[in-house]
């Protein structure tokens, strides 16, 4: 019988979620990233990578979500970006539906992308 995740040694599970993370930043703009693909690159199970989330007390996909959002929002954010379009910010995120990307940044932000960085760039000046 195979012994799950739980019986790992409590010192290797930051180790872990420390490899997910990293993970997850390289890949954030992959718009299919998911826990198979994240656990095949890194040779342990589905199930592992789902306990070292809940062990994290959050999932996949929020953590996900909070690093897309937060890669976009420093995109916005960037002045010498001004000109790229939303929808390739969206893209370079992970987001295949830009409507998907709006709803999801205005939820989180309180405002639309673009008004998040016209308010972001005229801060600035």
């Amino acid at each position: 019988m195979a012994i799950g995740p739980e019986h790992e040694p409590s010192s290797r599970q930051p180790i872990l979620f420390n490899r997910l993370m990293c993970t997850l930043q390289n890949r954030l703009h992959e718009s299919d990233l998911s826990p198979l693909s994240v656990a095949g690159e890194l040779g342990i199970s589905t199930r592992t990578v789902h306990y070292a989330f809940a062990r994290a007390g959050t999932t996949f996909v929020q953590r996900l979500m909070e690093l897309r959002l937060g890669r976009a929002r420093d995109l916005l954010r960037n002045v010498r970006l001004y000109d790229l379009p939303v929808t390739e910010v969206a893209a370079r995120c992970g987001f295949a539906d830009p409507s998907h990307f709006a709803r999801r940044f205005r939820r989180r932000f309180g405002q639309s992308p673009v008004q998040f960085r016209t308010a972001t760039i005229q801060a600035k000046h």
